[in-house]
C-alpha cells in the first residue's frame, strides 16, 4: 500500500512510545455473541469457536499477516502465553491475506517457532467485522461466547496477554464483562505506609483508588530521603500518589523530583482535580516544580504512567519536598518553574532557501481536505533537493515534554526542546526513484494522543508532486491539481495588512556589501511569548500576528557572518520595518 494510504497507522505502528490503545476498533461486537467460523489448520485440523468454548474458557483470535513487521513482533508473547493457559485458553493465529497460502503459512509457523493453531481466515468474514484500523487485530471471547476485548496493535510482552487471561479464566468471573484494554498485571509490592511517607515527604498523602496503581515506596538517593515508583520494568502500569489539599486563593503545591525514564514515553503525570497540569520525562536532576492550586479542596496526583515499551535509565521517579506555600513563597516557588520559548501557533518551519509552498486545489478552486489520505492536513512544500532543512515552534499550552519532533524518511525523533531553541534540523526525501514514495512528512507528535498536532510533507520535485497527485485522485477520485501559492503575488510592495485583523512585520537581512542574507534567526517577543523567524533567500524575515509593540532581538545568524545579538529593538504596533546589517567575516 502506499504511504499517503497507511501514513497514520504507521504513526501508530512506529511511535516512539507504544500504547495499547492507540487506536480505537469497531465497538458494534463488544458486549455481544462473536459470529461462529470454522477454518482448517495449517496441520489439517479443524477449528470451530463453538468446539473450542466447549473445552477452553476464554478463546483468542489474532487477525494478522505474514507480510506485518507488528504481527511478527508480538508473536513470541503469543507463544509465551499459549504455552503457559493452552488448557484453559484456545489461540487462533487467522491470517487475513488472501495470499497467504497453507505452505507460506507453514513455513512461518516453524521459522517463527508457533505451536498455536494458525490458518488462513479470509473467508471467515472476520476481516470485515473487526479489522478497522490496522493489523494486528486481537479479538476475546469470554466463555460465555462474547466479545469483551477488540484490541488493535502489538504487544510487546506477553503480560498483556496472561493477565487478561487470568481474569476470563477465574472462578469469580461469573457474566461478561466488556474491557477497555488488556487486563493489567496487579501490584506485588508492598508500599510504605501512609504515616512513614507524609513523614518522608512533608505532606499527608494517600495511596491511589486504582487497584492496579503500584506504590511509591521510600527511598534513599544519594543521600536524600525521599519515595520513589515501584513499577520499574512493569509495561502498561501506573505508579500514584494522591495530595488533598484545602487550598486559598493564590496557593501552591510545589515539590521536587528527579526522574530517569524513557523520553516523551514513560511520564511522570501531574494532575490538578482530574486534569493533567505537566509532564517529566527523560534523564532529570532533582528540580522543583509548582502548579497554581484552586480555591478549595484540591486532588493532586503524581503518577509515573509507563508505555508498553521497554525502560530507559533507572526507569524510575523519585519524589520529595511537598509543600502548600502561600504569597510571597508561592509566588517563589511558581518563579522556579522551567521558562519556555512559545510562538503564536505550533508548526513546521521550512528554512531550505529552494523549497517553495504549493497548495492543492479541487475542480472548484477549494483547497483540498487531506483528512482522509494523511489522516491529517498539512502544508507542502517542493524542496528542489532530496533533503531539507526545517526546524518548529510550539504554541502556548503545548508541553515540551509530550511531543516530539520527527520526519518519516528516518523516523528518528527530536526534542521539542531542540527546536524552541532555534536548532535547525534536516531530513532525506523520499522519491519514486530512489524509495518508492513521492513524499516525505515531517510531524510533531504528541504522545497524549499518539497523533500529529503539526505535518509538512515535502516533495523533492514536482514529478514527485505529480506522482503524490495520481495516488490521490486513484485512492478519492477526486479532481485535483496544485498551485504555487507566491503565484500572481506583487513583488516589492509591502502591506502590513495580515488576514483576520493581524498586522505583518518585517526585518531585512543584507551584509556590508549589499547581498541578502538569508538563515539569519530573529525573534518576535510580546511579555508571554517569542516566535522565531528566519530570513529567507532575500534577507527577508516575515512575521504576522496581533497588532502589537514587539520586543525584537536577533538570536542567530549564519556562519561566517556577525552579529551583535545583546542589541533590542521594539517595532511600532501596527506593521513596521526593521533594516538589519550583518557583517559578513
Amino acid at each position: 500500500m502506499k504511504k499517503i494510504i497507511t501514513l497514520l497507522l504507521a504513526l501508530v505502528l512506529l511511535a516512539m512510545c507504544a500504547s495499547a490503545d492507540t487506536l480505537a476498533a469497531p465497538e458494534g461486537y463488544l458486549g455481544n455473541t462473536m459470529p461462529d467460523f470454522t477454518v482448517t489448520t495449517i496441520d489439517g485440523e479443524t477449528f470451530a469457536l463453538k468446539d473450542a468454548l466447549k473445552t477452553h474458557k476464554a478463546v483468542m483470535v489474532n487477525l494478522w499477516a505474514t507480510w506485518c513487521g507488528p504481527c511478527e513482533m508480538e508473536f513470541p508473547y503469543i507463544e509465551e502465553a499459549y504455552e503457559a493457559y493452552k488448557d484453559d485458553v484456545a489461540i487462533i493465529a487467522l491470517s487475513v491475506e488472501p495470499e497467504d497460502s497453507d505452505g507460506i503459512l507453514s513455513e512461518y509457523a516453524a521459522s517463527h517457532g508457533l505451536t498455536f493453531p494458525v490458518a488462513n481466515g479470509w473467508n471467515t468474514g472476520l476481516y470485515e467485522k473487526f479489522v478497522d484500523k490496522g493489523i494486528p487485530t486481537t479479538v476475546m471471547v469470554d466463555r460465555f461466547g462474547n466479545v469483551v476485548l477488540i484490541e488493535v496493535g502489538a504487544q510487546s510482552s506477553a503480560v498483556p496477554f496472561t493477565a487478561t487471561f487470568d481474569l476470563l479464566i477465574s472462578d469469580a468471573y461469573t457474566e461478561t464483562t466488556v474491557l477497555d484494554g488488556f487486563a493489567k498485571e496487579k501490584p506485588n509490592v508492598e508500599g510504605g505506609s501512609e504515616e512513614l511517607l507524609a513523614g518522608i515527604l512533608g505532606l499527608d498523602v494517600e495511596s491511589s483508588k486504582d487497584e492496579y496503581a503500584w506504590p511509591f515506596v521510600p527511598a534513599n538517593d544519594d543521600g536524600k530521603n525521599c519515595v520513589v515508583s515501584s513499577n520499574a520494568g512493569k509495561d502498561d502500569t501506573k505508579a500514584e500518589l494522591l495530595v488533598y489539599a484545602d487550598a486559598k486563593a493564590g496557593d501552591v503545591f510545589s515539590f521536587s523530583l528527579r526522574t530517569s525514564t524513557e523520553t516523551y514515553c514513560d511520564l511522570l503525570v501531574v494532575s490538578l482535580n482530574g486534569t493533567p497540569v505537566k509532564y517529566f520525562s527523560g534523564e532529570k536532576d532533582w528540580m522543583s516544580y509548582a502548579i497554581r492550586l484552586e480555591e478549595g479542596e484540591n486532588e493532586i496526583s503524581l503518577a509515573y504512567v509507563k508505555d508498553f515499551d521497554v525502560g530507559f535509565g533507572e526507569d524510575s521517579v523519585y519524589l520529595d519536598d511537598f509543600e502548600l506555600l502561600s504569597g510571597d513563597e508561592a509566588e517563589q516557588a511558581l518563579s522556579l518553574n522551567p521558562v519556555y520559548t512559545y510562538a503564536e501557533e505550533t508548526a513546521i518551519v521550512i528554512l531550505s532557501d529552494e523549497a517553495r509552498r504549493v497548495e492543492f486545489l479541487n475542480e472548484n478552486g477549494e483547497q483540498f481536505d487531506f483528512t482522509g489520505t494523511l489522516g491529517y492536513n498539512a502544508s507542502f512544500y517542493v524542496a528542489d533537493d532530496i533533503s531539507v532543512s526545517y526546524t518548529a515552534t510550539l504554541s502556548e499550552g503545548v508541553d515540551p515534554e509530550l511531543v516530539y519532533v520527527i520526519s518519516d524518511y528516518d523516523m528518528v525523533p527530536h526534542s521539542a526542546y531542540e527546536v524552541m531553541n532555534g536548532a535547525a534540523l534536516t531530513t532525506g526525501v523520499d522519491t519514486m526513484d530512489l524509495t518508492g514514495y513521492p513524499e516525505s512528512a515531517i510531524m510533531i507528535i504528541d504522545n497524549g494522543i499518539s497523533f500529529p498536532i503539526a505535518m509538512t510533507v515535502v516533495f523533492a520535485d514536482e514529478a514527485n508532486v505529480e506522482a503524490f497527485m495520481d495516488m490521490v485522485i486513484a485512492q478519492t477520485g477526486a479532481e485535483l491539481h496544485y498551485s504555487y501559492l507566491d503565484e500572481g503575488e506583487d513583488e516589492g510592495i509591502i502591506s502590513f495588512e495580515g488576514a483576520d485583523g493581524k498586522v505583518k512585520y518585517y526585518a531585512t537581512f543584507v551584509d556590508q556589501y549589499g547581498d541578502p542574507v538569508p538563515g539569519c534567526v530573529i525573534n518576535f517577543c510580546t511579555d508571554t511569548a517569542c516566535t522565531p523567524v528566519f530570513s529567507d533567500a532575500s534577507g527577508l524575515a516575515e512575521f504576522e500576528g496581533e497588532p502589537y509593540p514587539y520586543h525584537v532581538q536577533v538570536i542567530r545568524v549564519p556562519a561566517g557572518y556577525e552579529f551583535d545579538t545583546r542589541q533590542e529593538f521594539t517595532l511600532g504596533e501596527n506593521g513596521d520595518v526593521l533594516a538589519l546589517l550583518v557583517t559578513k567575516n
